[in-house]
């Protein structure tokens, strides 16, 4: 009928087909610039049958990273694709080996996915895609312990379940193993499985005995810091020790020394000498493992002594003026 409203019903919602009419230029953006690296950033390397330089590597100040085996190179403004290529072409000119590598960057904390246990360091990286729970442990060296994965919303999930950016990963640690230390004027001076009962004079026993310079009547025990002693072998031989207990048999005549102790190649007293420096003591002592590691020292009979903290690697590369060093200082090498 003329006159009528007409009612119509309409086959779609008018924003449905404004976004149809859009769908020419939403399905095909402008693609986004590849991430590149920048200092500070973690450069992970992931390569088929090359485990030598799997890791993960800081981008120095420098915009470079040092991978094992291959060296220093720069990878700042570079994006993961071409850091990869630069990593094939060096395996294949200096290894001569043709090897598929993978590159991830990591930036930001939240999109990461950390590894975390007494069985393996505290590691932050991109999990590939496609990764499983045991893809990330094995790329980790988490060989030991049982996983758990909680994800990035907090919620513990059980299995061999793939991973996502935000993902936590920790591994239940082993029972710890105790030790205990004896340094000085014995044959074999290192660190011991702690067994309980053990004395000043069991522990002797099992470092190999006394040599020809020790002082039996000057023994001490490092106990949290503390000095205790001096104990005499023939007296208090029959003393029971703690666990992380450090023993240490003076040398005899006037000599003078001071106590290296962790990632050295020989942990024991070192004699001290006038004039004598921090590099000096540690060369005496074989030598830091580990590079990376930092350089506690105290004083124990010193209680007014203030730690000094340092990493080895400002002293090695000169960055920090090495330092003399006083009698009765106790250096104490660990890892990061």
């Amino acid at each position: 009928m003329l006159g009528s409203p007409v009612r119509v019903r309409l086959a779609a919602p008018l924003d449905f087909i404004f976004r149809i009419s859009l769908m020419p230029f939403i399905q095909n953006p402008a693609p986004a610039p590849p991430l590149t690296f920048q200092s500070r950033d973690l450069v992970v390397v992931r390569a088929q049958a090359l485990n030598a330089v799997n890791g993960q590597y800081r981008v120095s100040l420098t915009g470079t990273i040092a991978v094992p085996i291959l060296g220093e190179f720069a990878v700042a403004t570079r994006n993961e694709r071409e850091v990869a290529n630069s990593i094939e072409k060096l395996c294949l000119t200096q290894l001569g080996r043709s090897i598929s590598v993978e590159v991830s960057l990591v930036t930001d904390r939240q999109s990461a996915v950390s590894v975390r246990g007494t069985m393996v360091s505290t590691q932050e990286f991109t999990a590939f895609k496609g990764w499983n729970l045991s893809d990330l442990l094995t790329f980790a060296g988490a060989t030991k312990g049982e996983p758990r994965l909680r994800s990035g919303r907090g919620q513990v999930l059980i299995g061999n379940l793939g991973v996502r950016p935000g993902d936590r990963v920790w591994v239940n640690p082993e029972p710890e193993v105790q030790r205990i230390t004896i340094l000085g004027a014995v044959k074999i001076p290192g660190m011991l499985d702690f067994a309980e009962g053990i004395t000043i004079s069991s522990l002797i026993a099992k470092a190999g005995g006394l040599t020809d310079r020790a002082n039996p009547e000057r023994i001490f025990i490092l106990r949290a810091n503390q000095k205790l002693g001096p104990f005499t072998l023939a007296k208090d031989g029959g003393l029971k020790l703690q666990a992380k207990d450090s023993v240490q048999i003076e040398l005899g005549s006037d000599a003078q020394y001071i106590v290296v102790t962790g990632g050295v190649a020989k942990p024991n007293l070192v004699e001290w000498k006038p004039g004598m420096t921090l590099f000096e003591a540690l060369e005496a002592a074989g030598g830091v493992i580990n590079v990376k590691s930092i350089i506690r020292l105290t004083v124990p009979t010193d209680p007014n002594f203030k730690e000094i903290k340092i990493a080895f690697a400002d002293i090695q590369s000169g960055k920090v003026e090495d330092f003399l060093i006083q009698r009765g200082m106790t250096i104490s090498v660990q890892d990061k």
